[in-house]
C-alpha cells in the first residue's frame, strides 16, 4: 500500500511493475475511489530508479481516502495494481531485525 499526504497536490509513489518496457512518455493511471466507486484516469510521469517505477502525478484529495489503482502499458495490458491511502500521519519505519 502506498501512502500519500492530503496537503500535497503533487504525489510520488514507487511500484515494481510486471514488465519494464512498452511505456509511453506518460502513463495512464486509473484511480478508483473506494468510497464512491468512481474511476478517474490521470496522467502520471515516471522514472526508473533502482528497478522501481517512480510515478509522479497530481491529485487533490482529503484525509482518510482509499484508492485502488492500476497502470497499463502501451498495449493496454495491466502492469501494476495497488492501493493508495491518504493520511497526514507520519509513516513508521519498521525493521524486522533491530
Amino acid at each position: 500500500m502506498n501512502v500519500i499526504q492530503p496537503s500535497d497536490t503533487s504525489h510520488e509513489i514507487k511500484v515494481i511493475p510486471r514488465n519494464y518496457d512498452d511505456f509511453a512518455a506518460t502513463i495512464p493511471m486509473v484511480l478508483r475511489d473506494e468510497d464512491t466507486a468512481t474511476e478517474t484516469s490521470i496522467a502520471a510521469t515516471y522514472t526508473f530508479v533502482n528497478n522501481a517505477l517512480t510515478l509522479t502525478f497530481d491529485l487533490t484529495t482529503k484525509e482518510g481516502k482509499v484508492y485502488s489503482f492500476y497502470i497499463n502499458n502501451d498495449s493496454s495490458e495491466v502492469e501494476y495494481r495497488g492501493k493508495i491511502f491518504v493520511t497526514s500521519q507520519t509513516t513508521q519505519i519498521y525493521k524486522i531485525n533491530g
